[in-house]
Order: C-alpha cells, then sequence, then structure tokens
C-alpha cells in the first residue's frame, strides 16, 4: 500500500505551481508536504520512472541548504515534485516585495544569498562526483524562485537534477552558449542568479 497525498492549500510564498499538502502513510502518519507542479512535463508513467530514478540519486546526496526532495507524482497529467515542507519564501517573492516599495535588498544581504547558494551548488556537485556513477549535476538556474529562504535566515534550494538523459529546455539567461551540460553551466546560472540580486 503506498503514500496518500492530499492538496491543503495554495503555497503563494513560493511559487504560483507550488501547493501545501499532507502525505500520510500506511500506517496513518502524516507529515506536511510542499508540492512543484511542473507544468511543461507530463505526468506519464515514463517520465515519473525518470523523475523518480533522479530524485533518488538526489536524495542520496546529504548536503545542508537542499531542500529534501521526497517523493514524485503526478496530478492532473503533470509530474510534480514533493518536498519536505519548510516555511519559507522564495527569493523572487521577496525581490517581487522589494520592487513594489521602489527599494533594492541591502548588497551585504545579496552577497550573504549569493554566496549561500554558491556553497550548496559546489558541496552538491563534489558529492555528485565522488558519489554518483552516471548522471550529471544539473539546474535550470538557480533562479530566485529556486532559492528559498526560512524565518531564521536558512537558505533551501530546490530544482537540482541529477540527469541522466537528455538535458531539458535551456532557460533562457541561465544557460551557457555551450548548453546545460557545460562543465561551467551551475556557474553561469550562479552569474546570472547574481546579476537578478
Amino acid at each position: 500500500m503506498s503514500s496518500k497525498l492530499r492538496i491543503t492549500g495554495a503555497w503563494p510564498a513560493w511559487s504560483p505551481e507550488v501547493r501545501e499538502g499532507r502525505m500520510s502513510s500506511p500506517d496513518g502518519h502524516g507529515r506536511r508536504v510542499l508540492l512543484r507542479i511542473l507544468d511543461h512535463v507530463p505526468g506519464d508513467a515514463r517520465t515519473l520512472a525518470e523523475l523518480q530514478d533522479e530524485a533518488q540519486s538526489l536524495a542520496s546526496l546529504r548536503v545542508p541548504g537542499l531542500l529534501r526532495l521526497v517523493h514524485v507524482t503526478s496530478l492532473k497529467g503533470k509530474a510534480a515534485l514533493v518536498y519536505r515542507f519548510e516555511e519559507v519564501v522564495s527569493v523572487a517573492r521577496v525581490l517581487d516585495a522589494q520592487r513594489v516599495r521602489g527599494g533594492y535588498l541591502p548588497v551585504r544581504i545579496c552577497v550573504e544569498i549569493l554566496h549561500g547558494v554558491a556553497q550548496t551548488v559546489a558541496r552538491a556537485e563534489q558529492e555528485a562526483q565522488s558519489r554518483l556513477d552516471k548522471g550529471f549535476l544539473a539546474h535550470r538556474g538557480p533562479t530566485p524562485e529556486d532559492v528559498l529562504v526560512d524565518g531564521k535566515g536558512g537558505l533551501h534550494l530546490a530544482g537540482l537534477r541529477i540527469q541522466t538523459g537528455p538535458p531539458g529546455l535551456p532557460l533562457v539567461g541561465y544557460t551557457p552558449p555551450e548548453g546545460s551540460r557545460s562543465g561551467a553551466a551551475l556557474a553561469y546560472g550562479l552569474g546570472a542568479f547574481a546579476v537578478e540580486l
């Protein structure tokens, strides 16, 4: 018998495509989760199997700062990633709030966020290279929507993937001209993230 997943509400502090939910196990225990619906990814069995393989590889990386991916599922024909619940807000929402007020994040805060994200990506890449025999660490950013901050100032990075198949669609502005399999792809994405900050 498998776990049951129930959507309990929206989580606009991260993204319009994210929902809060509850995952209950066969033994009756439940936990809060965050579900990210991938509008551009079909929820067919083959795609879900590939995403599940990637998720298991990613879960083997014990890197502080990665938002823990716990499950992959299909919702209304679209793939969805289920993350461990954290009280987080995306840097994209923080930047939106600053823009509405006509302000900017202080440079010191931007540098701290960028440093934390770069450390998390570097640790994940190091561990992936040493522990995984196939696939490569990939990210379509990291964009401000993938970088999450909790109430204590802790960073949580979502969206990292261990890719074994062909790369997905490149994200304009975040992918180097030579493509996402380039050794410089993550550094290029971090540079683009710095510019956004």
